[in-house]
Formats: C-alpha cells, structure tokens, sequence
C-alpha cells in the first residue's frame, strides 16, 4: 500500500488531472482514450486502475466497472468493444456524460457522499478521490471499511457512505496529524497487509508444498491444461487468528509442477533432489504474485500460470534472500504472456512493490 508519495508521483497524478480535465473529457477524449485492452498505458481507464496505483488499488472488479472496454469474454474470443449493460446503447457520449456529471459532483462536495453513478462502485470512488482527496480515505472496498471498522471497534455499516464518515471521524479524535491518505495507509499495514496476514499465507503455501503430490493428476492432463481466467473462490476465515485468506488447489500447483517437468524455473540447471514419495524431483510451488493480495484481482491467482516451480534454494532466497527482486524480474518476464491469458494484468513495477510489503515483515 502506498504511503507518503514521491515527487514523482505527486507529478504524475497532477498531469493526470490536469489532461483529463473536463473540457478535454468532453471535446477531445475518443474511446481509444478512454479504454482499457488495447494496450495504451496512458490512456483515462488504464491510469485510474494502474497508472495510478500509489492512491490504492481496485482490481477486484471485472472491466465492465469502466463502462466499456477493448477485449474478450468467457463467451465470445472475438475482441471487440464491450459495453456493460448500464451503457446497453453503446454509445460513448454517454459514457463521457456520466463521467462528466461525476468529476462535476465530486469537485463541489466538502463532504463525502456516495454519489448515484453508473459506474462500479471502486472505480467511481477512486475517481472521486481523484479530483477531491480532501472529502474521503482513498479505501475503495466496502468490505475492507467494514473490516477496518470492526477492527477499530466502530459500529459497522452496510453503507459505504456511513462506514466512510465513522472512520474519518476516528482519525480526527485518534490521529488527528494523520492526512487521508497516511491514516489509509496506516489502516492497510495494520491490518490487511500485516505480518500476522503474511505470515498465516506462508504457513498455508508450506501446507500446500507437503500435501501436493496427493492429487493423481497425469501428465497428458497437465500438459493439456490451456491457460484461461478462472473465477475466484470464496475467501475463507481462519479460525485461531480470525483473518481471511483464499484457499489453495493443489491439483492447480501439480499441473504447474508437471508442466515445469519438476525442474526450478529460475535455473532449470539447479540440483534438486528425488521426492521418496514419487521418484520425482523435489521442487516448491511458489505463487508468483502472493495469495495475500487475491482480492486485488478480478480472477483467480490460484492457477498454473501464477504457479511457479523452484528448487528449495531458490524459493527461500525468494522469501528471505537480498537479491528476491532478480528472480522475481526473471520469473515475471517468463510469465507475463501466461499471465495475460490466464486474466491476471500487472506491471513488474506493481509486482515488485507488493514483495516489498511482505519482505519488509521478515
């Protein structure tokens, strides 16, 4: 989670505000402008979700939060303009209108209010914080208000609205030296991307590490298995610390392993020794982009594209080793075309900042 920000990112949400201004939104902005999938880093949609991720995250929506985007569906492979069913004309002057009428809204407000929009719930609030990061914390999910309530012991709500105004009034009795985004920030470290958070993750990844070799997944099926999105499973709580996590498949990590041929993926050189249970080379699952932040994601990280093998040298240098970042880059630059398919989207840059959450706990 982001913190105090740069200069550079300072810089760079300025010029965002300042180019996609409202008489540029109505008179210049065409839908390649607007839209995520056909590759543009610079484009309004790409910036809100990406560009922009130090004012916090809200990927756990699917592309039709924008109101139309370039691409796919389970459906239908054929890329193409996809509107969601608030905008069922297609027609892109209305999405500009609502944007519009949004940013106009936003910028007269003193306090939050929820305003009525077409658009999916995080993708609005982030726009509003955006253009008015004096009226809320830029926390984008109900659920993690409603969490971040309970922990704090405030009476919690189903209204964003509400939740909203109880946790910016604890701030101003409790850390009243806090901004809104250093009390948001103070909330995620506390208590979603703590050490007890990581550490619960990597007690079930070594769950999964003793316990994969039990599925009887062939090697024709592994080799079979065609990268696609896979809806998410339920987030389940853990019943001695009480905090969430998503569970694991470990038919997903033997396809993985399988597919790997049982070598380490950093260096398929690396010595790795025989499995008693199976004659096989004794490698580890690793999950690429951490289970910690799966709800940051539209689908499922649980699948063979995010799932890495590695010898035991290599996937503890990755946990607790100084150089984690050159395997991560070198893992990542093998995997992004997988990952694509499989509807995971992230930059290396996203992906190296979210190990150094986990790293600076260890």
């Amino acid at each position: 989670m982001w913190g105090r920000l740069s200069l550079d990112e300072k810089k760079k949400w300025n010029e965002f505000v300042k180019k996609y201004n409202i008489d540029y939104i109505k008179n210049t902005m065409e839908i390649d402008d607007y839209i995520t999938g056909k590759q543009s880093k610079t484009s309004f949609c790409y910036m809100v979700e990406n560009g922009l991720m130090f004012l916090g995250s809200i990927r756990g929506a699917r592309a039709f939060k924008f109101g139309v985007y370039y691409g796919i569906t389970h459906d239908d492979p054929t890329p193409m303009y996809r509107y969601s069913k608030y905008f069922s004309d297609e027609d892109f002057q209305s999405v500009k209108n609502e944007l519009i009428n949004l940013i106009n809204c936003t910028k007269k407000l003193k306090r939050f209010i929820d305003i009525e929009s077409k658009f999916n719930g995080m993708f609005k609030y982030k726009i509003m914080y955006i253009y008015n990061p004096k009226i809320m914390l830029p926390i984008y999910s109900s659920d993690d208000l409603k969490d971040f309530s309970k922990k704090l012991g405030l009476v919690t709500s189903n209204s964003f609205e509400k939740n909203q105004h109880n946790l910016l009034e604890y701030r101003d009795r409790n850390h009243p030296k806090m901004d809104n985004m250093a009390f948001a920030a103070f909330l995620y470290k506390e208590y979603k991307y703590s050490k007890k958070v990581f550490d619960l993750n990597d007690k079930i990844d070594n769950a999964l590490n003793d316990k994969v070799n039990t599925k009887n997944v062939t090697t024709v099926d592994a080799l079979a298995y065609v990268n696609k999105p896979i809806d998410k499973l339920d987030e389940k709580i853990d019943s001695s610390t009480k905090i969430k996590y998503y569970p694991r498949d470990d038919k997903m990590a033997q396809i993985a392993l399988i597919k790997a041929q049982h070598k380490c993926e950093y260096d398929n050189e690396h010595y790795c020794f025989i499995r008693r249970k199976n004659d096989t080379p004794y490698t580890e699952v690793h999950h690429l982009i951490p289970l910690c932040f799966y709800s940051e994601f539209d689908n499922s990280l649980d699948v063979p594209a995010n799932i890495v093998s590695l010898c035991s040298n290599c996937h503890n240098e990755i946990h607790y080793g100084k150089d984690w970042n050159k395997l991560v880059k070198k893992l990542f630059e093998e995997r992004k075309d997988a990952l694509e398919e499989a509807g995971i989207g992230i930059e290396l840059e996203e992906l190296l900042e979210k190990y150094e959450k986990i790293c600076s706990k260890k």
